[in-house]
């Protein structure tokens, strides 16, 4: 009788632990299916979406966006119109009518529908690229845009701050704050931090003994430095607002082709390596990272960061200078 229980109880343990192992081994199988990466959804997924759900407004934005990376414009544009057609206050739709017309050369198309954005308050966010891709090719033309609309507006708070960050792409730090102050003076809270922020790279908060005095060329809203790059005499363009040191698509291009920068120092495409920077007085930046913009006007724009390896670098509007603290 006890072998009869003690074969009984075998059993029940066998039994227990294959249950065990199979559980174990289906959530297992499950964590293998959620963390394995998930291919993005094509324009035919989106297209499924919008067959169970007509008035989706975000699988519409998906799926113009989606046509778009796979090149089918004539599409995007058709699938655009009619969803605009269903709502005309979207602004994703409205960003999206702007990328198409800049894709089309349509830039007129493409200013005006920006502009009448920030008239109905839509704020520009530090990660959208959409300012600089209008920037890279009708910076002059938007530009004149905006001046025309700040004069003729009264309410124009959006307005004024994307002519002072359309300004800081251009590396005119006077106009944008000059832009900066007209905001704030026709009330608008949000743009006294942005002008702070200019200040705040300013030699006259800055206290301590100077280590160093760059000077600098003050050219007609910015200021110019000559310099040695990778032993190529040129001109860069000083940024004091800028957060990245960027390169020009035709200077980057330039440098590489007569191997003034090599193979090596060309970062995944979008960045590059410049080895040495010579600033004068025997000061020598190293290894400073700059990212292509294409269409940018100026060859080589340098932030303040570049030289913060040297110390604390303010702008000296007085001495037209860099001091370094």
């Amino acid at each position: 009788m006890p072998l009869q229980v003690e074969c009984h109880e075998s059993i029940e343990m066998k039994k227990m632990l294959a249950y065990t192992l199979m559980v174990s081994f289906v959530l297992c199988s499950a964590l293998q299916v959620n963390s394995a990466p998930k291919k993005p959804l094509t324009s035919a997924d989106y297209r499924a979406i919008l067959q169970k759900h007509p008035g989706n407004i975000d699988a519409y934005c998906q799926l113009v966006t989606a046509l778009l990376q796979e090149g089918d414009t004539v599409l995007a544009e058709q699938q655009l119109s009619y969803a605009l057609k269903l709502t005309d206050s979207d602004v994703c739709l409205h960003t999206l009518k702007i990328r198409l017309a800049l894709q089309s050369s349509r830039t007129q198309e493409a200013i005006r529908t920006f502009t009448d954005l920030l008239q109905h308050g839509y704020e520009l966010e530090p990660e959208d690229t959409l300012l600089h891709e209008l920037s890279s090719c009708c910076a002059h033309a938007l530009q004149m845009r905006l001046k025309l609309l700040t004069q003729r507006e009264k309410g124009t708070s959006c307005l004024l701050r994307a002519m002072a960050s359309l300004s800081l792409l251009q590396a005119d730090t006077i106009a944008a704050i000059e832009a900066y102050r007209l905001a704030i003076q026709r009330g608008d809270t949000l743009a006294i931090p942005l002008l702070e922020n200019i200040r705040a790279g300013r030699a006259e908060n800055v206290t301590g003994a100077t280590q160093y005095s760059i000077p600098l060329i003050r050219a007609k809203g910015y200021f110019e430095l000559q310099t040695v790059v990778n032993n190529l005499r040129i001109k860069v363009v000083i940024d004091t607002t800028a957060v990245l040191n960027t390169i020009s698509g035709v200077e980057s291009a330039f440098l590489l082709k007569n191997e003034y920068v090599k193979p090596t120092d060309i970062i995944d495409q979008k960045q590059l390596l410049l080895r040495s920077i010579d600033v004068g007085q025997g000061i020598v930046l190293k290894d400073i990272v700059l990212y292509n913009r294409n269409g940018q006007e100026h060859p080589i724009i340098l932030s303040l960061q570049a030289f913060s390896q040297l110390g604390k670098a303010v702008l000296n509007e007085t001495k037209n200078s860099i001091d370094i603290y």
